[in-house]
This record gives C-alpha cells, sequence and structure tokens, in this order.
C-alpha cells in the first residue's frame, strides 16, 4: 500500500461545531506550506480537495501552476474531491473535479451523497461518473455513517447501479468503524472495487448524535492514537489483495499544530507504525 497525504487534514473548523447550526469550515495552513511539509515528511503523493485549492479551482492557469509546484516538489496526486450529490445533481462540481483532476494528474474523484437515495441521486451519479470517466478519473464513493446512506452494504450496491468500471469504494475507516463494522462484507470484496482507503482512529464508541458529530468532525486522531480496532479493518482490506493508496483523513489534526511539518511528520510516523507498506 501507498501512502497519501490528503490536504483535508488541514480542514478546521473555529470551534467544535454542533449539528443545530451551519458550520464553515476553514483551511489552518496554505496550500504551498501543506505540499512543501508533505514532502519533508516522506509523502510523495497528495490528495487535494476543493477547500483547500480555494479559488485556484476556478482558473486553469492557476491550476497549472499547482501542478507545477507538486512536480517541483516531486510530488503526485492521488485524488481529487470532494463531489457531492444529492442537495444538487452535482454535474457542474463534477465537471470542475475532472478538469481539475486532468491539469493534476489524478485519476480518482472522492463522492458523497448528501440527500436521501433515490432514484434522482443515482440518476445524477451516473451522470457525474460519466463526466469524470470522460476525463479518465473514476469515481470513488463513500458512505458516511451520520448521513441517509450510512452502511457499506447501500455504497456498494450504489456501485453496482453507477458501475464498477466508473464507480469503486472509498472505504474510511472513521465510518465503517462507527457503522456496523462489516469486516466480513470487506473480505468478499476484490481489490479493485476498492478506489481509496482513508484512515484515522478516535474514539471506538460515541454516545448521542451530537457527540457523534462533534467527534467526527473534531475528534479524530492518527492511527493507533485511538480505540478503535485498525489491525482488525487493515486485516480485512489487505485480504481482498488492495495494494493502492491510503490516506490519513484525520479532521482538526491540522488546527491542533502551529507548524504544518510538524503535523505531515506525525501522520508518515503513525501511518508507517500501523499499517504495512
Amino acid at each position: 500500500m501507498r501512502f497519501s497525504l490528503s490536504t483535508l487534514n488541514w480542514m478546521s473548523f473555529p470551534e467544535p461545531p454542533r449539528i443545530d447550526r451551519a458550520i464553515q469550515p476553514c483551511t489552518a495552513a496554505s496550500l504551498e506550506d501543506v505540499l512543501t511539509a508533505a514532502r519533508d515528511a516522506g509523502f510523495d503523493t497528495v490528495g487535494l480537495d476543493t477547500l483547500g485549492l480555494g479559488a485556484r479551482i476556478e482558473s486553469d492557469g492557476r491550476l497549472r501552476e499547482v501542478a507545477a509546484l507538486l512536480a517541483d516538489l516531486g510530488l503526485g496526486c492521488s485524488d481529487v474531491g470532494v463531489l457531492r450529490v444529492g442537495q444538487t445533481d452535482g454535474l457542474a462540481a463534477a465537471r470542475t473535479l475532472a478538469r481539475t483532476a486532468g491539469v493534476v494528474g489524478a485519476t480518482v474523484c472522492g463522492t458523497v451523497v448528501d440527500a436521501p437515495l433515490g432514484s434522482g441521486v443515482v440518476t445524477s451519479l451516473k451522470r457525474c461518473a460519466e463526466v469524470l470517466a470522460d476525463s479518465g478519473v473514476r469515481m470513488a464513493f463513500e458512505f458516511m455513517a451520520y448521513a441517509p446512506l450510512g452502511t457499506l452494504e447501500r455504497a456498494i450496491s450504489v456501485c453496482d447501479e453507477v458501475g464498477w468500471d466508473r464507480c469503486g469504494l472509498l472505504l474510511d475507516s472513521w465510518h465503517l468503524f462507527h457503522s456496523d463494522r462489516p469486516w466480513d462484507l470487506i473480505a468478499t470484496l476484490t481489490a479493485d472495487q476498492i478506489a481509496l482507503v482513508q484512515v484515522s482512529d478516535g474514539k471506538a464508541d460515541i454516545g448521542g448524535e451530537e457527540d457523534f458529530f462533534v467527534e467526527s468532525r473534531w475528534g479524530r486522531v492518527p492511527p493507533g492514537e485511538g480505540s478503535c480496532d485498525l489491525p482488525a479493518l487493515l486485516a480485512a482490506i489487505a485480504a481482498t489483495g488492495y495494494d493502492g493508496f491510503v490516506s490519513p483523513e484525520v479532521l482538526s489534526l491540522g488546527a491542533r499544530y502551529s507548524d504544518p511539518s510538524e503535523c505531515a511528520r506525525e501522520l508518515m510516523r503513525t501511518l508507517r507504525a500501523s499499517i504495512p507498506h
């Protein structure tokens, strides 16, 4: 497995969020500092998100500057995201992310649904997957334990409908640990059905909905530093033969470090300690 550092690790909130109000995330470090920190920590690949890219995503010229910076630092790009489908049909965002992926060299786009799953949402996912595929990009579909699509089983059914050639699974340890912990189901997957793996740690057992939401957006910790049984999950993934990218998604970790380099080094250290590679 290869390690890729997602710029989403520097997504932060001004204070722990509540579920009864809108949340406005921000970045805790500049993209240039994050990419340099990734290189210095030993990563050779990064994932880029729309928040970290900011206004650059609207300009081919500015995206080419990002691609040039990646090249100067010796970094590749594993994935772009996050495409959200449901509250809108996602097509405009899919076109933007497909163009972004083409400039920075990514072949995977992280995707979630943010509305109840129905035939209209599935149709939108298919159309977005077609837009991405036309640019050589595969959708990496992620279920979220607290969202309308809350289990791996349902995510697999979506990939079946969209088509595995255009849509693989994004397996996020946080959501797997806080749904039904479907290790047996993961072990039945083939390696090519998994498009991307994201890992984090934290509290294995969380109380009510409010606590769960706050922990998900504020309380994740690096692999091996929480109470989740990562070895069990990793063994299930290894059983598929998956040897693609593993990316830490330790939300709010970046806000706890004044120096992006310190954060990146901590993520690399914990990945190496927790995951065979």
